[in-house]
């Protein structure tokens, strides 16, 4: 899996195809599809273009944020988990 991939290289609208999304998020495709065709997606949002996938950057953004694990240091509380069943 290429590593080059930067944040800096793209803007919060631009969408990218699976490989690339999984690239920034330093995951396989395999673990990014994985996360979308469960019966709950628990990965970052996505689009559908006809049969094609895509993510936004912005989505990929609020995904790392929204499993970023707090410290005992951090000042920002984490957010509320989600109860599943």
């Amino acid at each position: 899996m290429p590593t080059s991939a930067r944040w800096a290289d793209y803007g919060d609208d631009d969408l990218l195809v699976d490989h690339d999304a999984a690239a920034l998020l330093r995951v396989s495709v395999h673990t990014a599809r994985a996360w979308r065709a469960g019966k709950e997606p628990r990965g970052p949002r996505f689009v559908r273009v006809g049969s094609h996938v895509r993510y936004r950057i912005a989505d990929l953004k609020e995904f790392v944020r929204r499993n970023t694990a707090a410290t005992l240091d951090d000042p920002e509380p984490a957010p509320p988990l989600r109860r599943v069943g």
